[in-house]
């Protein structure tokens, strides 16, 4: 049996996924109410963050962090002129890679949640955070331990963004949250607020039940807040091609290796 063919397929694999692996670092537009603020540290390296109300120019500085150092953070707010309300309007940060890569990350209304027993965000929440932490409650018991829904899901509708890195075929966004635990729930309970995000026409809603990892930054009025970074993940639709590509072609070469 020949299998000449077989040794060239990692080889190919690797040169279709590295064709795709370039790190791009985005420009980032926003639109809104104006409530938003961004959170920047008081020196380099100081660890302790402070706000300014709106967006200034330093908004990409401030996103530029990574899983390791995420740094600073965005938080977009859905309000009702000055007071934060999920009638009220979404705020919407764009972060537009190059090359048609244009990710639109916003904050969430009452639309986005749902009602129980809907199968909407508010039961996709509740079943996640079930399998993480009491596999033995039902969805149904999770809402129902949960404070007031409205305040809940507003309380989880307006997300610190901390980085949005494009690199090796995804994007990788960095939420800021409570490490090691969520105030008022269980010990080593760990869970990132969540963002409404779009990127090549497809809408999903973005969330982490843990691990997190220490960020090394905090809040200075709240040193217990944004002590974590909660990073969740989109493939990009070209990377899913390349690799399902060359599977196909690892494939078709183990094929003729088989039969030659």
């Amino acid at each position: 049996m020949k299998t000449k063919y077989l040794k060239y397929a990692p080889p190919l694999l690797v040169a279709l996924l590295a064709s795709n692996s370039a790190i791009a670092t985005p420009s980032y537009f926003y639109s809104g109410s104006g409530i938003a603020s961004q959170w920047a540290e008081t020196s380099p390296g100081s660890g302790v963050l402070s706000t300014t109300a709106g967006l200034t120019a330093t908004i990409d500085s401030i996103m530029a962090g990574n899983a390791s150092a995420p740094g600073g953070a965005v938080q977009l707010v859905t309000a009702t002129g000055s007071t934060p309300s999920l009638t009220g309007s979404v705020e919407t940060l764009t972060a537009d890679f190059g090359g048609g890569n244009v990710l639109t990350l916003s904050s969430l209304n009452a639309a986005d949640w749902g009602t129980a027993g809907s199968g909407g965000l508010l039961d996709i929440w509740a079943q996640a955070y079930s399998t993480a932490y009491a596999p033995s409650l039902s969805v149904n018991d999770i809402e129902n331990l949960l404070p007031t829904l409205s305040a809940f899901e507003l309380s989880q509708s307006n997300p610190f963004i901390s980085y949005a890195n494009l690199a090796y075929g995804e994007i990788s966004i960095g939420l800021a949250g409570y490490y090691p635990t969520v105030p008022t729930f269980p010990t080593n309970t760990q869970f990132s607020k969540i963002v409404k995000a779009t990127f090549h026409g497809v809408t999903e809603y973005l969330f982490s039940m843990g691990p997190a990892t220490a960020s090394g930054v905090h809040e200075n009025t709240n040193t217990a807040a944004l002590t974590g970074n909660y990073e969740v993940k989109i493939p990009e639709p070209s990377a899913l091609a390349l690799l399902f590509a060359g599977l196909t072609g690892f494939l078709g070469l183990r094929r003729k290796a088989v039969t030659a």
